[in-house]
């Protein structure tokens, strides 16, 4: 099946480096959003206001324990960004919270791993170097 290059919209901008990693591990646009919306960690990043989601690629679960085990994750690397989009609507005060201006998420890089990270530790040391020597 072909890849389908991401566009950007009024949530989701991508970068070159994101989509070039899509590219590379074969994750789709709907697949790397399926991520930021339920994501199983959330990990702040050595970049100040990058954060880091995961999701395991796929799930099994132990019939005695009920606990969830996974061989590999898929990590998507992002920033909220202010949106250019206003909305121009007249619509009633109470409502209008529900029309404000939204954050926009630029997503920096996406990658699976192979393997299983813990909470609250470094990101393997391929994945870092990886991502100093890219210029976004």
């Amino acid at each position: 099946m072909k890849w389908k290059e991401p566009k950007n919209s009024d949530l989701y901008k991508w970068t070159h480096h994101a989509k070039e990693k899509m590219k590379y591990y074969g994750l789709s646009e709907t697949r790397v959003r399926l991520v930021l919306k339920k994501p199983l960690r959330i990990e702040e990043n050595f970049i100040e206001g990058v954060l880091l989601a995961m999701q395991p690629q796929s799930t099994r679960v132990n019939k005695k324990t009920k606990e969830k085990k996974w061989s590999s994750e898929i990590w998507v690397m992002y920033k909220e960004i202010d949106s250019d989009v206003v909305l121009n609507l007249d619509v009633p005060k109470k409502f209008e919270n529900l029309f404000k201006k939204q954050k926009q998420l630029l997503i920096v890089s996406a990658w699976k791993y192979p393997g299983v990270t813990h909470s609250n530790k470094d990101l393997p040391i391929e994945i870092e170097n990886e991502i100093y020597e890219t210029d976004f």
